[in-house]
């Protein structure tokens, strides 16, 4: 080997070096048999093996329960009143059905209905079509989120069974005159009802923010909230919904005094009748009032604010 045999193949190895190291040049070719550095891809989940653990998962968390169930029909039979054990659980599948679903439909419209709002308004803007949020995504968490309060709602079935066999007592209370039965069947409903159309409304609210600000349709702009209209009246029509709920729930609340402690004896005492029944009432008028203003405020603002 003579030296200038050595220079070329030092030079050809300085190359390489620096092509592996990322800082060569791109005025000449690559040989053939040179080593290339590897590219990145795009790292792909693989789908089976995830679905593969949310079903046992399921089945983990389901065992429990079946085997429950399994227990108490052995024992109802032994006694020979499995038609007593079904007459419990058909009204609870009921329930936990119907509650299921009036909850998936309602979250599932509200954030629906958000997420087109915001993805028009995004498409408007840019000129780009691409959906920044995934529709089927909306859907899984609403069915989620609906099943989990239908399941919690499952305890409350004797209380809808109470309801539907009602009666009266014949005897009124000397506060508001209704019928004693009305604060045994009928009111525990009622709140019931109440608590959940609050929860609707304010779930639904929380996710409808969470779609406009993933779609820029809500942002702060130099210390201002700017807010598409048409997100403003989604917004204002669910939370109108919200104040509505609670000002009937306030309203039902004073019935709730009778059985008021704070007195010597359970029932209604003298601060009770004079300062919490009218601020009761003053509180649920409020809240129905601002109801209506948020509606009138969809149409005609009442306030000043970055509306685009």
């Amino acid at each position: 080997m003579n030296i200038e045999d050595l220079l070329r193949r030092l030079i050809r190895n300085d190359r390489e070096g620096e092509w592996l190291n990322g800082d060569g040049d791109n005025d000449s070719e690559w040989e053939e048999g040179q080593r290339r550095r590897p590219t990145r891809g795009n790292v792909k989940i693989p789908r089976l093996p995830l679905i593969a653990a949310a079903v046992v998962l399921l089945v983990l968390m389901g065992f429990t329960r079946f085997v429950d169930f399994y227990v108490d029909i052995l024992w109802y039979e032994s006694l020979g009143l499995v038609s007593a054990l079904w007459r419990r659980i058909l009204p609870q599948a009921v329930l936990v059905v119907l509650y299921t679903l009036i909850t998936f439909v309602v979250y599932s419209f509200c954030w629906r209905r958000a997420m087109r709002i915001g993805t028009e308004e995004f498409a408007a803007d840019t000129g780009s079509d691409v959906s920044l949020v995934q529709k089927r995504y909306v859907i899984a968490c609403a069915a989620v989120l609906a099943l989990m309060d239908g399941l919690g709602f499952r305890s409350n079935w004797h209380v809808v069974m109470q309801y539907l066999n009602r009666t009266e007592f014949g005897e009124v209370d000397a506060i508001f005159g209704n019928d004693i039965g009305f604060y045994v069947f009928s009111l525990p409903l009622l709140n019931i009802l109440l608590r959940w159309a609050m929860t609707l409304a304010m779930i639904s609210l929380i996710g409808s923010v969470v779609m406009f600000l993933l779609c820029r349709s809500l942002r702060s702009d130099g210390g201002r909230i700017v807010l598409i209209r048409r997100a403003r009246f989604h917004l204002l029509a669910i939370a109108s919904v919200f104040l509505a709920a609670l000002g009937v729930r306030l309203w039902f609340s004073r019935y709730d005094l009778l059985y008021s402690p704070t007195g010597i004896v359970f029932g209604m005492g003298y601060t009770d009748l004079h300062v919490r029944l009218p601020g009761l009432a003053i509180l649920s008028i409020t809240a129905i009032a601002a109801s209506v203003m948020v509606v009138i405020n969809i149409y005609r603002p009442l306030f000043k604010a970055a509306v685009i």
